[in-house]
C-alpha cells in the first residue's frame, strides 16, 4: 500500500518538491528572546512529507519492535519522506505512582528510534500520545504529564535540533465527563506550563502544540502561545469526512461507517474547508501549522478511492505550504504491509 500512497502523493503534486521545500527558510532554531514585529518572528521547520510510526501508543502493540530497525527509516528516506512522528503513550512504560519514572529499557529503545530517524536524514517528532485519563480528570494526571516531559526534555536536551517535542495529542476539551474534566482554560494552562518546563533544559527546541479540542481546525484558539517564544508550531489533525476515512473499521466500538463509500465532490469541499481554515490561522498568527495526522482505513477501500483522497488532500496541503504526516505506517491505516514486510 505504500506504493499506492506514493503514487497518489507524487501525482497530486506533479512530482515537484521545489515549491514546497523552498517555502521553508533554512531551518535554524530561533533565539528565545523577543523578535521585532517587522522581522520574521517565528520558526519555519521543513516538515514536508512525514509518516506516523505507530505501535508504542497502544497496549496491544507493545511487543512490536520495528521502530528500532533501521531498514524502515531507510525505506522512508528513499521514498522521499523527510520526517517521522513517534507517538508514545508513556503510561504503558512507566511507574504510574510517585515520580512516574519512565522505564529505562523502553527509553533505550526510544533513543534508538530517534537516532535512527536522525541518522537517516529525517526529522523526528516525539509525540506525547495521551496521558492516562487527563481529559476526564486533570488533577489526577497533570503532575504525571509534567513529570514525563521533565524526564524527556532532560534526556534529549543534547540531541540534534531536528528532534521536535509534541506536548499532547488530541486533548479532549469538550463534552467530557469526569471528576475534573479538561476544558479550554485548563488546556491553556497545561500547554504553557509544559513550554516552561521544556525551556528549562531546551531553550531553543522546537515545540509542537495542540491548540484546542482534538487538534481540530475548528478549535484553534483555546491556547494562547507565548509571543516571545518563536520556536513553537501548531499541529492540527484531519480525518474529515469520517464516513469515508473510517469506513469499515473493525477496531472501534463507536465508529459505524459502512463500506463501500466512494470518494465524491462533497468530500473534496469538506477537506478543502479544513485545509483553508488551517492556512488562514497560520496567516493570521504568523506561526507554522502542520498536519500531524490524516489517513484512511485500508481495510475495505479500493485503491482508486484511496488514491483520490490522498492526492487531493496532499496537493491542497502543498499548495498552502502545509507539511503533512500520514497516519500511519503499521496498522489498519498502514502504508506498510507487515505481513509481507514490504
Amino acid at each position: 500500500m505504500l506504493a499506492v500512497i506514493l503514487a497518489a502523493v507524487f501525482s497530486g503534486c506533479g512530482g515537484d518538491d521545489a515549491k514546497m521545500v523552498s517555502s521553508f527558510s533554512s531551518f535554524e532554531a530561533q533565539s528565545s528572546s523577543p523578535v521585532s514585529e517587522n522581522e520574521n518572528k517565528y520558526v519555519r521547520v521543513p516538515l514536508v512529507r512525514g509518516m506516523n510510526m505507530t505501535c508504542w501508543e497502544m497496549k496491544e502493540w507493545r511487543p512490536v519492535e520495528y521502530l528500532t530497525e533501521e531498514k524502515y527509516y531507510k525505506e522512508l528516506t528513499s521514498k522521499g519522506f523527510d520526517h517521522v512522528r513517534i507517538p508514545v503513550d508513556f503510561t504503558l512504560y512507566s511507574q504510574n505512582t510517585g515520580d512516574y519514572i519512565i522505564d529505562s529499557d523502553f527509553l533505550t529503545k526510544l533513543d534508538t528510534a530517534i537516532r535512527l530517524a536522525l541518522d537517516n536524514g529525517l526529522y523526528a517528532v516525539l509525540d506525547m500520545h495521551g496521558c492516562g485519563s487527563i481529559s476526564r480528570n486533570v488533577s489526577a494526571y497533570e503532575d504525571m504529564l509534567y513529570s514525563y516531559w521533565r524526564q524527556l526534555s532532560e534526556r534529549y536536551s543534547g540531541y540534534d535540533e531536528r528532534l521536535l517535542f509534541e506536548l499532547l495529542n488530541e486533548p479532549n476539551t469538550k463534552g467530557t465527563e469526569g471528576d475534573d474534566p479538561l476544558n479550554g482554560e485548563k488546556l491553556n494552562r497545561i500547554i504553557n506550563n509544559l513550554i516552561k518546563i521544556i525551556r528549562e533544559t531546551n531553550p531553543d527546541r522546537v515545540i509542537v502544540a495542540a491548540l484546542g479540542n482534538g487538534n481540530t481546525v475548528y478549535d484553534m484558539d483555546s491556547v494562547t502561545l507565548p509571543e516571545d517564544d518563536p520556536n513553537i508550531i501548531a499541529a492540527f489533525h484531519s480525518y474529515e469526512p469520517m464516513e469515508f476515512t473510517h469506513q469499515g473499521v473493525t477496531w472501534s466500538a463507536t465508529a459505524d461507517y459502512p463500506a463501500p463509500c466512494e470518494w465524491k465532490q462533497e468530500y473534496e469541499d469538506t477537506v478543502e474547508d479544513v485545509i483553508n481554515r488551517a492556512a488562514e490561522w497560520s496567516e493570521k498568527t504568523g506561526r507554522q501549522v502542520w498536519l500531524g495526522e490524516f489517513g484512511v482505513s485500508l481495510e475495505k477501500l479500493p485503491e482508486s478511492s484511496v488514491s483520490q483522497y490522498l492526492s487531493f488532500i496532499t496537493r491542497l496541503c502543498e499548495e498552502k505550504n502545509i507539511g503533512w504526516c500520514y497516519w500511519e505506517f503499521w496498522m489498519s491505516f498502514g502504508a506498510f504491509n507487515r505481513h509481507t514486510d514490504s
